[in-house]
């Protein structure tokens, strides 16, 4: 009989914060991730830093083209966005059949190449260390398209970041999948990006509104909420409103293709 149902409920917890993330590529879906992580494994007390970023990989990791950075602290969010818009993070896609890489602080700290990167100065000169590195693949192939995770905290925080390794690892291959699901897209194509009032539009249409009751609760014209669903269709490849509707719930991946009858 399981007797640590604390840990399973904290596990559970977790993964019920990554299964909330959006299915669909909101603009916001890495701030969205980086939060949800500084929620379920940050250090409790103390300054910390999470960030997620989705960039192309051939062998290492070419650029990020979306990133999302949480902190408690303002400034340190301020200063690591601005190292990542200017600097490119370090990093090589995982190897063989390892779908997710982790790299932990006592590796980060033997590595003089990383220890030297832009990132880890401006992590440095915050009276911070690394602690957890992480890569996955999100669509395989080259280009591939990866899903970079990176987070530091103060050094008396090491030890205290949430959950043993093993936790960690599960709650980063959630978000990993749950990445697959909303970015799954071929990695030569540039993602979709929808925008805020799009996936409001999106909600109302889960809850089955039509155009005219959708314009009614937002304030704007049918032409305008019109245009937002001519666009959903377009960036979700979804050729019905059910379609659209199976999208957003995560019931069928970008990069399956609907049946068709």
């Amino acid at each position: 009989m399981f007797s640590d149902t604390n840990g399973a409920a904290t596990t559970l917890d977790a993964l019920e914060q990554v299964a909330a993330l959006p299915a669909v590529p909101t603009r916001d879906w890495c701030q969205r991730s980086a939060e949800a992580l500084a929620h379920v494994i940050g250090p409790k007390g103390g300054r910390s830093v999470f960030a997620v970023g989705v960039g192309s990989v051939r062998d290492n990791l070419e650029c990020l083209d979306a990133v999302g950075v949480h902190s408690a602290d303002a400034a340190t969010q301020t200063h690591v966005e601005h190292s990542l818009a200017r600097n490119t993070p370090t990093g090589r896609r995982p190897s063989g059949q390892t779908e997710l890489s982790i790299v932990g602080s006592s590796e980060m700290a033997r590595s003089d190449s990383w220890l030297r990167s832009p990132l880890m100065r401006v992590i440095a000169s915050q009276g911070m260390i690394g602690l957890v590195l992480g890569f996955g693949l999100i669509v395989s192939g080259d280009p591939g398209r990866l899903l970079w995770i990176f987070s530091a905290g103060e050094a008396a925080n090491e030890s205290r970041i949430g959950g043993d390794a093993s936790f960690i690892m599960v709650v980063l291959l959630a978000l990993l999948r749950r990445s697959r699901l909303a970015l799954g897209v071929n990695a030569s194509e540039r993602i979709e990006w929808i925008s805020d009032r799009e996936y409001e539009t999106l909600g109302h249409i889960v809850r089955g509104l039509s155009v005219r009751e959708i314009a009614e609760q937002t304030g704007r014209s049918a032409h305008t909420v019109h245009d937002h669903v001519k666009s959903l269709h377009r960036k979700l490849r979804a050729n019905s409103r059910g379609e659209l509707v199976a999208r957003a719930l995560g019931h069928l991946p970008l990069n399956t293709s609907p049946p068709r009858s």
